[in-house]
């Protein structure tokens, strides 16, 4: 009994030490004044709130005012100085909050949530933002929608596919895609900020992944020493000042292949990828009666696609004004 009660009280030592030791005090804290403009916010809200890692996200213990009714609000408090922060804005008890892009420059993105940051060393008076953005209301959009979309026909052994990348941590299942018409081609839409992003398709919380090869024109490697390869194989986007919605792609490829006519050729995907590959100028286009054309020199085109068997007719366009009609059974 007296071990029992020797250790009980050294037990109650230890916790009572632990916490006076990672207690907040004045010294190592900075009065941080929060401010967010709710003009442009369409949801019905009564008091905004501050909630962060420096307060439990305790919901509305952290209310702000509207001293003057311009329906900008605030609110100051003490936080640890010297420390990374996460914080986000909501209102009445988490009732709405922010829903912030990852990628921008005042957030940080890990396991799917997407946060403001903040890391100060005195007395701060942060800079009014509008809700759900880095800067002030009225401003250039921060973010822009970017549609992803994945064929998974001829993938078995998945339930739901999903988009891992540099915008969200590869955090695993938290971005799920949709499939919405039934037909095996998956979508998710998100707002992502101005920048370069590597990505791949996945499914089921990793269960499986796309196996990338390293020499398909849409893919980027990037040096990781921690795999056996030692580098990893992704695809990858760039978004500038628009929305975008990306090619559907089959998984592990980069094109799909072209229905022309009523029949499935995959010419168009061979000449396409080695114009990339060699920056032979040229481009596909659109022309009568639904068939497919390439821009492409006349030379590099009779050597790459002799060999290729052609079930479909097709129009090809070279040497800028000529052009070649090919016909079913055409002698190469």
């Amino acid at each position: 009994m007296k071990n029992l009660r020797k250790l009980f009280a050294y037990s109650l030592f230890v916790f009572a030490f632990s916490s006076h030791s990672f207690s907040q005090t004045v010294a190592d804290s900075a009065l941080v004044t929060f401010q967010v403009d709710m003009n442009t916010v369409t949801s019905s809200f009564t008091t905004p709130e501050v909630n962060g890692t420096f307060n439990n996200w305790c919901g509305d213990c952290w209310s702000m005012t509207d001293s003057n009714n311009d329906n900008v609000w605030e609110i100051s408090g003490m936080v640890l100085k010297n420390t990374p922060l996460e914080f986000k804005f909501s209102a009445d008890g988490w009732g709405i909050q922010e829903n912030l892009f990852p990628g921008d420059p005042c957030t940080v993105t890990a396991w799917g949530y997407t946060n403001r940051t903040l890391n100060v060393s005195n007395d701060s008076t942060l800079d009014v933002v509008c809700w759900e953005s880095c800067g002030p209301c009225g401003g250039a959009p921060s973010a822009y929608n970017v549609t992803f979309q994945v064929d998974m026909n001829g993938v078995s052994g998945f339930t739901i596919p999903e988009v891992n990348g540099t915008f969200n941590n590869w955090c695993g299942s938290c971005w799920q895609m949709s499939d919405n018409d039934g037909d095996n081609v998956w979508d998710f839409t998100t707002l992502l900020a101005p920048g370069i992003y590597d990505f791949k398709y996945s499914a089921d919380n990793w269960n499986i992944q796309e196996s990338l090869d390293s020499s398909l024109w849409c893919v980027n490697t990037v040096i990781d020493t921690t795999l056996p390869s030692g580098y990893a194989a992704n695809r990858s986007f760039e978004v500038i000042s628009s929305d975008i919605t990306l090619d559907v792609v089959p998984w592990n490829q980069c094109e799909a292949l072209t229905v022309v006519n009523g029949c499935t050729d995959n010419t168009v995907n061979i000449v396409t990828k080695y114009m990339k590959e060699k920056n032979i100028p040229g481009f596909i286009y659109e022309v009568e009666e639904g068939w497919k054309g390439f821009g492409w020199n006349r030379d590099h085109l009779f050597q790459k696609i002799q060999s290729i068997d052609h079930d479909c007719d097709w129009i090809v366009k070279y040497d800028c004004d000529e052009y070649l009609e090919v016909k079913e059974g055409f002698n190469w």
